[in-house]
């Protein structure tokens, strides 16, 4: 809670309304399947957190540093770090790299001493015959390898190539002038989790950040935004409901879709809301 309440104040969402902050984190149904499962995927969302509030205070080491908790679910937020690079590139952010590739690199190589087969056994893992590609977990991959080929581990991969090719073009179109983690974060998360190769319906847990903007939205102007927070309840209820009564996580791989699109309905609505009229003169 405290991490929400933070992003909260910290996004110029209403002191008065920091209730709504405490209560997403128990009605954003992921959270809770994580905590259930004692899940490391929690600590997703504390990193990025952790890593937009010391980019905004422009203290690129610690921002650095909160990279290696973020990288605890790396398949899911892929997209983060080719935005990470390309930003970090572009501003000659050196230290925000060093601290990061440090903090990916050290515990690895510290755990490669306890355990020396460590790398080994984990590709090893990822490579047998139940690994995790051959698992239907709710993702547009397993979506086309049922539908056309299910030994194809090309298929599962397509949609995190595209998400990447679709990045790389928002990078060359436009975001690289005007890039900001402020307003390109939950893009950036929803499309990342959108074409993620492989998930589970708690992995969900990372778009906290994504549903935390959405209910600020919300709080402005909550008579005309009150599909907002319907909006949202009722695509997890209907996704958990739907993978309940099939038995399997799977039939809820549309529900970040849905987000997504809610998400941009959002945005879309928070931008006309917040666009002056032309001929409007400015406020003294």
């Amino acid at each position: 809670q405290w991490m929400a309440d933070w992003f909260w104040r910290f996004r110029a969402g209403s002191s008065a309304y920091r209730e709504i902050a405490w209560l997403s984190v128990i009605l954003f149904l992921p959270v809770l399947h994580a905590l259930y499962l004692g899940q490391i995927n929690l600590l997703v969302p504390i990193g990025l957190l952790l890593f937009y509030r010391a980019v905004k205070k422009k203290r690129y080491v610690l921002a650095g540093l909160a990279v290696l908790l973020v990288a605890a679910k790396p398949h899911l937020v892929f997209l983060v770090f080719l935005f990470l690079g390309l930003w970090c590139l572009k501003h000659r952010l050196w230290a925000l790299l060093f601290a990061a590739a440090l903090s990916l690199t050290v515990p690895v190589i510290l755990l490669s001493l306890y355990n020396p087969s460590l790398l080994g056994d984990y590709i090893a893992a990822v490579g047998t015959s139940g690994g995790p590609f051959e698992w239907a977990t709710p993702t547009l991959g397993t979506v086309l390898w049922m539908l056309f080929d299910s030994s194809s581990v090309l298929l599962r991969m397509a949609p995190p190539i595209v998400g990447l090719c679709i990045g790389v073009l928002a990078w060359q179109n436009g975001w690289k002038e005007t890039f900001s983690w402020n307003e390109q974060l939950a893009p950036i998360l929803l499309l990342s989790v959108c074409t993620a190769a492989y998930a589970w319906p708690h992995d969900l847990v990372v778009l906290l950040p994504v549903i935390l903007i959405m209910l600020i939205w919300f709080s402005e102007d909550m008579v005309r935004n009150w599909w907002i927070p319907v909006g949202i309840v009722a695509a997890e209820a209907c996704a958990y409901a739907v993978m309940v009564s099939n038995g399997s996580a799977f039939y809820g791989f549309w529900f970040p879709w849905v987000l997504a699109g809610l998400y941009w309905f959002c945005f879309k609505s928070s931008q006309s809301r917040h666009q002056r009229p032309e001929g409007t003169p400015e406020a003294c």
